[in-house]
């Protein structure tokens, strides 16, 4: 597939099953704002390496596991704005060396 940019945006989605977008390897920019998202599943984007652009802001994110980000190898803008996050496990960064932009505006993260 040569698709490079998704926007699902304001589509109510609360549940994203793993493996939606594995056919879609040469994506470079997601954008799933304005939902209803409430956690990041381990490997949720594993297969997504040309993914450079991932947009999350203003939906209910609590909780992003461990391995929630693992393989966005390429990634250098990550939004979560405007979510429900108040803890951030530091291992969720690993493997994620091109990361230049990470907003996380207007939660309430403990530190």
């Amino acid at each position: 597939n040569n698709l490079r940019t998704l926007i699902i945006e304001s589509s109510y989605i609360s549940l994203i099953e793993k493996g939606s977008f594995d056919n879609l390897v040469n994506l470079y920019e997601l954008n799933l704002n304005f939902n209803q998202i409430v956690i990041i599943q381990n490997n949720f984007f594993l297969l997504l390496k040309n993914l450079n652009k991932l947009y999350l802001k203003n939906n209910l994110i609590q909780f992003i596991e461990e391995k929630g980000l693992h393989g966005l190898i390429n990634l250098i803008e990550l939004s979560l704005q405007n979510n429900k996050l108040k803890i951030i496990n530091k291992n969720i960064l690993y493997k994620l060396g091109n990361l230049k932009i990470f907003n996380l505006k207007a939660n309430s993260i403990q530190i």
